[in-house]
């Protein structure tokens, strides 16, 4: 899914944490999960699982301030700052 130009200049890059218990989820379906929140979901970062026996599940995305307070009202869905770090 794409978002517009406008949006992606205000939207801000989040490392966000799915809680899916024992049910292994797809791209395909988180993106789905947040897209109508108006989070855009990093393809190339991938589906990383951070936790087996949680159940929890790592995936890179952007989203606006407005996006990510709607997204994280979703039932285990929790967003971290995933900010770029480069030498000085």
């Amino acid at each position: 899914m794409r978002a517009s130009a406008k949006t992606q200049s205000k939207a801000k890059q989040f490392t966000i944490q799915i809680e899916a218990g024992k049910h292994k989820p797809t791209l395909e379906e988180i993106s789905r999960k947040l897209a109508p929140a108006g989070v855009v979901i990093d393809p190339n970062y991938g589906l990383i699982n951070v936790n087996p026996k949680a159940g929890h599940f790592v995936v890179r995305g952007h989203a606006t301030d407005a996006g990510r307070e709607k997204a994280e009202k979703l039932p285990g869905v929790r967003f971290f700052a995933d900010e770029h770090i480069s030498a000085i």
